[in-house]
This record gives structure tokens, sequence and C-alpha cells, in this order.
């Protein structure tokens, strides 16, 4: 590789890089602060520069939240295409994905699914995470895996919302030193919604039995 090459390539490493400091110091002020009442100045004030700066990488505020959004988006549905056995160890993934990017997710859960301008990434982690846990279900069907006895679109749509508003409640209230605790019950929480049957009521206690994937 010629200088002149290995130049350039350095220069876009340089400027990748930037960019993913820069997303990722705001989505730290835009999860505290809303994503409406947030501005350009708030976020370079936060990390001691002019806006102009800031404005040199990202032209609006819009283009920014947008590619914080697909980034953390993105990254999320890279873990759940995964080739993963059991589904206590999906889950597990799913909540390291979200630790690493805590604040960012926060925005893409908290802020962003009701919101019509910038749920568009939302929609699309949904849709797709729906569709995957659909086929899922319909394999261990077949594999005579589960007794899901109601329409499976609609138990993959309840399944996905409980993950993903779980996660982010999690986030947000939760200790870390207490996520296998919360991955667990979220494992039993999503079996019994696959497969009722697992939930034993006898003399008022309740038996759940781990599914795997």
């Amino acid at each position: 590789m010629s200088t002149k090459a290995k130049l350039a390539d350095s220069q876009i490493r340089y400027q990748a890089e930037r960019r993913q400091l820069l997303m990722d110091a705001a989505a730290k002020v835009i999860a505290r602060q809303g994503i409406h009442a947030t501005t350009m100045e708030d976020i370079s004030a936060s990390m001691g520069m002019t806006k102009i700066v800031l404005y040199r990488t990202f032209r609006t505020k819009d283009e920014l939240i947008h590619a914080i959004l697909e980034r953390v988006t993105n990254e999320f549905l890279k873990v759940d295409a995964l080739k993963i056995e059991k589904y206590g160890d999906r889950l597990q993934r799913y909540l390291d994905i979200s630790r690493s990017y805590d604040d960012a997710i926060r925005i893409l859960l908290l802020q962003t699914p009701h919101d019509a301008k910038y749920n568009r990434q939302y929609r699309r982690l949904s849709k797709q995470l729906v569709k995957r846990t659909r086929e899922r279900i319909e394999q261990r069907k077949e594999a005579g895996e589960s007794d899901c006895a109601l329409e499976v679109g609609f138990v993959s749509e309840a399944i996905v919302s409980f993950i993903l508003s779980s996660i982010s409640r999690w986030l947000k209230r939760g200790r870390k030193e207490q996520d296998n605790e919360f991955v667990r019950w979220m494992l039993i929480s999503r079996a019994a919604m696959e497969n009722p049957g697992i939930v034993d009521s006898d003399a008022g206690s309740q038996t759940m039995v781990l599914q795997a994937d």
C-alpha cells in the first residue's frame, strides 16, 4: 500500500472513530434530556466543543439521531441472527448488547416506539424480531417441542413486546449484578407465553419448566 493510500485509510478510520464517539456522547445527553428537548447546542456543550465541530460530522440533529438509532438497531439484529441453541443464552446476548449501548438502547426502546418522527428503527427492529420469533416457534411446533395453542403471530408479537419493554426498563432501574436473575425471569416468562401448559397450578403453587430455543 502506498503512503498516500495509507494516509487515506488512516483518515477514514479516524473519521469513523470520531463519528462513533460523537454518537455515544450524544446518546448520553438525549437519553437523559429527551429526544425532542435536546438540542445540538446541548450535545456539543456536553463534549466541550462548539456546535460547528458537531455539524461537520452530522448536518442536522435528525441525521445524528437517526445514525444513533440505526447503529444500535443493526447491532441488536446482528445478535439476534446468531446461531444460538438455548433461548436463555439468546436473552443474555440481548442484554449484553443492550448494556454495551445502554443510552442508545434506552432512547430506541423508551422514547421512539410511539414517536412518529423517530420510530422507523424501532418498527424495523420489532418487525424483524417478530419474524424470527415466529419462525423459531413454528420450527419447534413442527419438531413437537412446542404446544403453542394460540395464533403464532400473536404470540410472537407478545413475546417481542415483552422482551423489549422488559430490557428497556431493566436498564433504567435494574442493577447489573442482578442481570443473571433478570435473564432467568425473562426466560421463564417467555416460555410461559409460548407454552401456557408449563404453568402447573397446584394448591396455589406454580411450577415453570425452562424451555430451550
